[in-house]
C-alpha cells in the first residue's frame, strides 16, 4: 500500500500560509476543491480570513473585454463580448460598474457580483444647471466619472459625477460637478459661479463630503441634500479649500491627477510623462496638510491658501490603484510577495471630449499605457500589455470587488450604534454618522431622542437676506423676505418649502391696514387642516422704533389677519398652551385667547374669546422687580415644561441700555392661589430655586424645554440668544442705509443658582435679523 502523500499532512496553519501566497480568488478556488485533497479543504475552512481581493482590470478591445487579475500576474481568467457602443465610466465597491450603453447616453449602474445580482440602476442623461428645476434649462450631458456615498441599494444613496455638457448654445463643452439620487432621471449642477476650473477627479470621504480635485490642484467639497418637495430639490454647501501652489518646474508633462483616501489622509497622485505623446514615466504622491493660519493683507482682510500639498518620500508599504472616481489603497503587508507601488490604466481619453461622438470606425480609445510604477532606479515602470491596440468603444477600467468584509465597525449592535448617536446632539454630525455604512444607517432609523434647537443659516429672500420672526417644531420658521413685508412660513429641513402669510390686518368697517409681524406661533403643524396662527403685530412706523402692538390671528393660507382692534400695552411673548394662545404682558399677566373660524365666513368675522388672568405680586417681587438703578428687566419669555407654564425673566445691569450684556435669569412657575383675598388675583408666579435637570431654550415665540438627562454631556441651564435690539427696534429705511446693525453677541447659557453665564456662540452683528432658534 502506497504511503500517504506528505502534502496531505500539512497543518491548517501551513495551508493558510500557502493560501496567502495565492491571493487570486480564481487560483484559490482550485486549492479548495478536490483537485488537491480532502485535508486541504479542511485546513482552508479552519484558516483565518484572507485579505480582500485587489481590483481587476477590464481590458476592452473592439468587441471583447478580457478580465485581467493583478493577483495572478495579470493572467486573463475570463472574458465576454460587449454590447455595441458600450463605454466604461468607472466602478464602485461591491462589483458595480458605471456604464454608458450608447457612448454618450443611456447611463447605467450595473452590479455583477452576488451583492448586485445583475441589478441595473438607471442613471440620468440630463443635467439641470444651477439647481434650476425649470425644464427649459435641462441639457444633455455625458458622464465621465462617478462615485457613490454608499451602496446603491441603501436609501438615501447619493451619486456625484464629473460630467461634460454645453452650458451655452454653440459654446464649448465644460467638465463640471453634478449630483443625483439613485433612480433620478436628471442630475443637478450646483457648482458656484465663481469656480471655473475644470475638475479632474472625485472621491467620497467618511466625513460626509464629496471632494473634487480641480486642475489647479484645489479641493471643492460639498455635502448635498436632496428634498422631495419645495422649489429647490437640491441644496448643497460648497467649500473651496485652496492649496498653496507647488513647484511644478520638475514635473514635466502632467498626464493626470487623482484623489485617494489612504489611512485617513487625502492624497493627490500626479501622473507624469516626458511629453503629451509619450507614455507614463513616473508618479508623485502628495498628502494634504492644513488648514493653515491666514495672513492679514493690511486692510483688515485675511488672505492666503489654507492647505498645502506635501510630497511623500515613500509610499510606506501601500499599493495604490488609481482611476477617476475609483482609486483605492491597500496594505502590502496583507499580500505576501507584493511590493509597494502605483497601479495605473490608460485613461487618456478623459481629456478628449470629442471621441465619444465619433463613429465606430473613427473611435480610437488608447489602451496600451497600463501598468505598475515602483519607486527606485530606472526602469521603474512595468507595462502589463504594451502591445495592446486601441478599442473602438471604451478605455480600460478597474473592477472593484466587495471589500466590506474588512470593515468591523459595521458589525456593532444596532442598539450600540443608536446609543453612540445619542451623544451627538448636532443633526449634521448625526447625518454624517448615518453615512458610514448601510448597517449604521438602518440602526439610526430606530426611535431617537428629540433634537436640540440650533441657529439656522441665513435665508435669502427675493431682495436680500430675510428677517427671522419666529419658529415652530418641524423646521418651520417665520420670516419676512423684505424685512417688513412678504411674510412667509418656510421649512429649512425639506428644501425651503414655503407658505405665504398675511401682510395686512382687518379693521372696523372692512378697512385693512399694513402690519409687521413681530412674533408668531401656531396651534398645530401648518400642514394640518384647521391650523391657526397667533401673532403680535405692529403697524409700520416712520422711524425704526416699533409702534404699538396688536394681537392678531389667521388661518394658515389666509392673506388677511384679524384680531384685537385695540392696542395691547406691553405684550412680551406668545405661546400655544392647553388649546389656547397665551400672551404675556409687561405687567406679567396673561391674555388667553381661543380664536374660532367658521368655514366660508370672512376672516374679519373671526370670533375670539379673550380671558385675562391677573397675577399677584410676590412679597420679594414688590421690592426687587421694579426697574431701579441696580438692574433692568430685559425680557420675559413663556415656556411649557413638564405640562406646566413657566415665565423666564431676563435681566441686565443698569437702566435698559441694549449693549449691556445679560447678567442673570429667574424662572417662575404659574400657580393658582388656593386662598384669595377680595380684590386679589387668583394666580401667582412662584419662583423656582432650581431647574431640576431642565434645559430651557428661550426666545420670543420659540421657547422650548428639554431634559438634560436625554442629552449626555449637556448641562441644565437657560440657553439664550441676543433678541433685545430686534424686539424693540427694526432696521429698515434710513437706519439700514446708515449701516445700523442688529446685535448678535449676547448669547450663552446661564445656570440659575448661582447665576453664572458661559458664552456659546461668537459675538457678531447682522444688518438683517436678530438670531433665533430653529426647532426640529
Amino acid at each position: 500500500m502506497a504511503a500517504p502523500s506528505a502534502w496531505a499532512n500539512l497543518s491548517p496553519e501551513e495551508v493558510s500560509k500557502i493560501a496567502r501566497r495565492v491571493p487570486c480568488e480564481w487560483d484559490r478556488a482550485h486549492m479548495d476543491m478536490a483537485f488537491v485533497c480532502r485535508s486541504w479543504r479542511a485546513g482552508l475552512a479552519a484558516s483565518p480570513p484572507l485579505p480582500p481581493p485587489l481590483p481587476r482590470l477590464l481590458l476592452p478591445s473592439d468587441d471583447f473585454t478580457r478580465v485581467s487579475c493583478i493577483l495572478s500576474s495579470c493572467s486573463i481568467h475570463q472574458g465576454y463580448h460587449d454590447p455595441d457602443g458600450l463605454r466604461y465610466l468607472g466602478s464602485c465597491d461591491g462589483g458595480y460598474l458605471f456604464l454608458a450603453m450608447e457612448q454618450t447616453r443611456r447611463h447605467r449602474l450595473m452590479g455583477l457580483l452576488q451583492a448586485g445580482g445583475g441589478r441595473i440602476h438607471l442613471l440620468p442623461d440630463e443635467v439641470c444647471p444651477r439647481y434650476d428645476p425649470s425644464v427649459q434649462h435641462v441639457h444633455n450631458m455625458v458622464i465621465l466619472a462617478a462615485t457613490l456615498s454608499s451602496a446603491p441599494d441603501v436609501p438615501g444613496c447619493l451619486a456625484a459625477g464629473i460630467v461634460t455638457y454645453q452650458r451655452d448654445v454653440g459654446g464649448p463643452r465644460q467638465r463640471r460637478c453634478a449630483f443625483w439620487c439613485i433612480g433620478d432621471r436628471v442630475a443637478y449642477d450646483s457648482m458656484p459661479p465663481y469656480i471655473t476650473e475644470p475638475v479632474e477627479d472625485v472621491v467620497y470621504r467618511d466625513d460626509g463630503f464629496f471632494h473634487f480635485l480641480t486642475d489647479e490642484e484645489h479641493i471643492l467639497a460639498s455635502a448635498p441634500t436632496f428634498f422631495q418637495d419645495g422649489d429647490e430639490p437640491l441644496r448643497g454647501c460648497w467649500t473651496l479649500r485652496r492649496c498653496v501652489p507647488r513647484d511644478t518646474s520638475h514635473d514635466g508633462f502632467v498626464r493626470a491627477r487623482y484623489l485617494l483616501e489612504s489611512r485617513g489622509e487625502l492624497l493627490m497622485i500626479v501622473r507624469l510623462a516626458p511629453d503629451p505623446d509619450s507614455p507614463t514615466s513616473g508618479f508623485k504622491v502628495f498628502s494634504r496638510t492644513g488648514p493653515l493660519a491666514l495672513e492679514d493683507d493690511g486692510s483688515g482682510g485675511m488672505v492666503g491658501h489654507p492647505y498645502v500639498w506635501r510630497e511623500l518620500d515613500a509610499l510606506g508599504g501601500r499599493m495604490l490603484f488609481v482611476g477617476r472616481g475609483c482609486s483605492r489603497s491597500y496594505e502590502v503587508a496583507q499580500y505576501p510577495g507584493f511590493r509597494a507601488g502605483i497601479y495605473f490604466l490608460d485613461d487618456r481619453s478623459f481629456y478628449d471630449d470629442q471621441i465619444m461622438f465619433c463613429g465606430v470606425d473613427e473611435r480610437q480609445y488608447p489602451c496600451s499605457d497600463t501598468g505598475k510604477w515602483t519607486q527606485g532606479p530606472l526602469p521603474n515602470v512595468e507595462r502589463f500589455f504594451p502591445e495592446e491596440g486601441p478599442s473602438n468603444h471604451s478605455s480600460p477600467v478597474w473592477f472593484l470587488q466587495d471589500v466590506a468584509k474588512q470593515r468591523c465597525w459595521k458589525d456593532l449592535l444596532p442598539e450600540l450604534v443608536a446609543e453612540v448617536s445619542n451623544h451627538l446632539h448636532c443633526p449634521v454630525d448625526q447625518y454624517r454618522m448615518s453615512r458610514v455604512c448601510p448597517e449604521w444607517q438602518k440602526a439610526l432609523l430606530l426611535p431617537r431622542r428629540p433634537h436640540l434647537p440650533f441657529h439656522p443659516v441665513r435665508f435669502r429672500g427675493e431682495t436680500g437676506v430675510a428677517r427671522f420672526i419666529g419658529a415652530y417644531d418641524g423646521g418651520w420658521m417665520f420670516v419676512a423676505s423684505k424685512r417688513t413685508t412678504e411674510h412667509r412660513l418656510i421649512n429649512v429641513t425639506n428644501g425651503y418649502g414655503s407658505i405665504s402669510l398675511p401682510d395686512r390686518m382687518s379693521l372696523h368697517l372692512g378697512e385693512t391696514e399694513a402690519m409687521i409681524i413681530r412674533a408668531a406661533t401656531l396651534s398645530s403643524p401648518p400642514v394640518v387642516r384647521g391650523c391657526v396662527a397667533g401673532a403680535i403685530v405692529t403697524p409700520p412706523h416712520p422711524r425704526s422704533t416699533l409702534g404699538p402692538a396688536y394681537i392678531t390671528f389667521w388661518r394658515v393660507g389666509s392673506r388677511l389677519a384679524s384680531g384685537s382692534h385695540e392696542v395691547v400695552e406691553g405684550v412680551e411673548d406668545v405661546i400655544y398652551h392647553q388649546n389656547a394662545f397665551h400672551f404675556l404682558t409687561k405687567q406679567k399677566n396673561l391674555l388667553i385667547c381661543s380664536p374660532e373660524f367658521e368655514e366660508g365666513t370672512p376672516v374679519d368675522q373671526l370670533r375670539v374669546e379673550v380671558k385675562e388672568l391677573r397675577f399677584q405680586l410676590l412679597v420679594d417681587e414688590e421690592n426687587e422687580w421694579p426697574c431701579i438703578e441696580d438692574f433692568y428687566v430685559a425680557g420675559r419669555y413663556l415656556v411649557e415644561s413638564r405640562g406646566e407654564l413657566l415665565m423666564v425673566v431676563r435681566t441686565r445691569p443698569g437702566s435698559g441700555a441694549t449693549r449691556v450684556p445679560t447678567s442673570s435669569f429667574r424662572v417662575f412657575q404659574m400657580m393658582k392661589v388656593q386662598i384669595t383675598e377680595p380684590g386679589r388675583a387668583d394666580y401667582c408666579w412662584n419662583e423656582l430655586l432650581a431647574l431640576d435637570g431642565r434645559m430651557l431654550f428661550v426666545g420670543r415665540r420659540c421657547s422650548r424645554s428639554f431634559e438634560a438627562i436625554d442629552f449626555p454631556g449637556s448641562q441644565e441651564g437657560v440657553y439664550f440668544h441676543d433678541d433685545q435690539f430686534g424686539w424693540t427696534f427694526m432696521i429698515w429705511g434710513y437706519a439700514y442705509m446708515m449701516g445700523q446693525m442688529y446685535h448678535c453677541r449676547d448669547n450663552g447659557v446661564c445656570s440659575v443658582l448661582p447665576n453664572a453665564i458661559r458664552p456659546l456662540l461668537p459675538a457678531g452683528h447682522s444688518n438683517t435679523s436678530s438670531p433665533i432658534w430653529c426647532l426640529h
